[in-house]
This record gives C-alpha cells, sequence and structure tokens, in this order.
C-alpha cells in the first residue's frame, strides 16, 4: 500500500546509466538525514558520506578488500555473526581473528564481554597472538547491537574500542545492521527506500509498531525458557535470544558436579561437539531449527541463538516442537 501512494519513480534515470555506483543522490541524502536524526551525529553525516551497497554483507566485503592485503587480519569479539566468516575470506585472503575472553582477567561470564576492561585486555592479547602468528591486524570489526548476543555495547565499551584501535593505527567498523532494518538496494528500489526515510511520520510510526511487535514475542520467548528452567542471555536489541543448553550436554549424574569448563571449544575430543549435534538433529526430526552456538564461534559448547521474530503462530508452534525437543533431549542417557 505504502509503495502504490508514495512511489513515484521516473524511469529516465533508472533505465541508463543514471547514477553511478555510489548509490541514488536522493536515497544517499535521506539516508544521511536518518543517520543525523537518529544516531544524534556529532560530525554532521553529509550525502557525500554515505555509499549505498546491496546488503551489509556486501559493504563489509569490500571495505575488508580496501583495507586489507592478503594475509593480513581482522579482530572480531567472540562469539561472532557467523556471516562475517563469509564476508572477510570470500575473495579477501584475509584471516578473521576472532577475539577470545574466557582465559582474560575480570572475565567471569557473557556480561564481562561489554566491559571496557576486559575488551582492552582481550584485544591486547589477540592482537599479541596475531602478531607472534605473522598476522598483520588493520582492522577490528564489531556488530553493535551484538550478534548473536542481542546487546548495544555501552559508550564506554565503544570509545575503549576507538582508543585500541588508535593506539595500533587500525580500523574500527562497527556492523550497525540493526539500528535500522533496511538492506539498501540498487536501481528502482533505491526511491522505495528514500521515500520511506523522507516520510518521517510514517518511518516512526511503522517502527513504533516494529518494536512493539518484537517485545511482545521477546516476552513470549523468554517466559517459555523460564518455564522450562532455561537461561537466556538478557538482550536489548536485535531479533534473536542466546540461550543455554549447557547442562543438556552433560550426564544427568555429573550436572551440578564438574560445572562447565569441560565444554570450552578448545576441548579437541569432540565429544561435547557430537552433543551438540545430537540437540540440532532432534530439533530437526521435530521440524524445527536452531542455530548453535559452535557457528557463532562460541567458546563453549551448548549455547544456541534462536530467532523469535517470525508471526506469533509461527513463533508459538515452533516453540512447541521446541518443547518436544527438548524433553526428548532429556531422555537421553549420555554417557
Amino acid at each position: 500500500m505504502f509503495i502504490k501512494e508514495q512511489i513515484d519513480v521516473i524511469p529516465d534515470n533508472h533505465l541508463t546509466y543514471g547514477i553511478g555506483p555510489r548509490g541514488s543522490r536522493r536515497l544517499r541524502t535521506a539516508a544521511a538525514a536518518f543517520v543525523n536524526d537518529e544516531f544524534r551525529a556529532v560530525e554532521k553525516v553529509t550525502t557525500d558520506n554515505i555509499i549505498v551497497t546491496p546488503g551489509v554483507n556486501s559493504a563489509i566485503e569490500s571495505l575488508v578488500w580496501a583495507i586489507c592485503n592478503p594475509g593480513d587480519g581482522v579482530l572480531i569479539p567472540r562469539p561472532l555473526y557467523n556471516g562475517f566468516s563469509i564476508d572477510i575470506l570470500n575473495r579477501n585472503e584475509t584471516h578473521l581473528v576472532g577475539v577470545s575472553y574466557t582465559e582474560i582477567e575480570g572475565y567471569c561470564g557473557l556480561d564481562d564481554l561489554f566491559k571496557p576492561d576486559v575488551n582492552r585486555l582481550a584485544l591486547e592479547a589477540s592482537l599479541r597472538e596475531a602478531e607472534e602468528a605473522n598476522i598483520k591486524i588493520r582492522a577490528l570489526l564489531i556488530s553493535n547491537p551484538h550478534n548473536p548476543l542481542g546487546r548495544c555495547y555501552p559508550a564506554e565499551t565503544l570509545e575503549e574500542f576507538m582508543s585500541f584501535c588508535n593506539r595500533h593505527g587500525l580500523h574500527f567498523v562497527s556492523d550497525e545492521i540493526y539500528a535500522n532494518f533496511f538492506s539498501w538496494s540498487p536501481h528502482v528500489l533505491q526511491d522505495v527506500w528514500a521515500k520511506m526515510l523522507e516520510d518521517k511520520r510514517w518511518f516512526d510510526n511503522m517502527m513504533s509498531k516494529k518494536n512493539k511487535l518484537m517485545a511482545e514475542q521477546y516476552a513470549i520467548v523468554t517466559s517459555f525458557f523460564h518455564d522450562c528452567k532455561i537461561y537466556t542471555f538478557p538482550m536489548n536489541a536485535g531479533l534473536f535470544v542466546w540461550v543455554d543448553l549447557r547442562r543438556m550436554l552433560l550426564s544427568k549424574s555429573s550436572r551440578g558436579e564438574m560445572g562447565y569448563s569441560s565444554l570450552r571449544t578448545t576441548n579437541t575430543s569432540g565429544f561435547y561437539a557430537q552433543r551438540e549435534q545430537e540437540i540440532l538433529d532432534i530439533c530437526a526430526r521435530n521440524g524445527v531449527q536452531i542455530a548453535p552456538g559452535s557457528k557463532f564461534q562460541s567458546e563453549e559448547y551448548g549455547w544456541f541463538r534462536i530467532t523469535f521474530t517470525v508471526p506469533r503462530n509461527t513463533l508459538e508452534e515452533g516453540l512447541r516442537r521446541l518443547s518436544k525437543s527438548l524433553k526428548d533431549v532429556e531422555d537421553i542417557e549420555w554417557q
């Protein structure tokens, strides 16, 4: 309905070479205004600061291609968005260097991944390890809100990231795809996106409705796991929850005795990786898909990312199938 009522495309500008490789000026102007308004930019973002690509993956891939030589590396805090491995490795011959935290002083749990002091120590340690491996680090790449943890970094931690990059002469790249939910597209569709951003009243109403629906869905999924006595990492942004199923990888007799140190992914036995895969297989047989933490370079087995931004009836059916799957997992007698 919005497109039918609001979009007026003049074909002449879209059926020739027209707008060039940076994106239409109209879209870049609307995007700059959006960034200035939504993010309260300290230094005004101009039209010429904006380059449009067909999606964030393409933007990151192109950026890494521009700033890295073959064999260079990019630091990314763990756990990390699994698509980064494609963006960085696709044609760039660049190393993805995951930043580890579990052995860092001050780290006790996932909340500490957002603390500036812990990040400073972790980044410096990972940089040293990369240098010892003869990998020249060119950039620090983060997702904000964090993917898969679904939480925004506090201002002091972002400042620490920038200070770290400044100390070592690195590029700081922040993937903020979930700050809004548009994936910019080329050609005629650029007028659609531009019109949406230009119509601030419509856009604000749409975002308000989206946030309300997401909050309702989040309440449903967290209530489900609370009733199941399963921990979910508290999130404040994003489309998913990070769910703790670590105890289900342990035999019932050892739960509460040995803790979770044996679930570190540095354990090369493959024992818990197989159990994690068994949980995935059970879910698949029951018709529901969840994403294992190992796909996101989690430092422990047993964490899963579950997306809740689906139609209400789909979410409820998915949770019903997941409930059956979890009961099936509990029936397994791990040896």
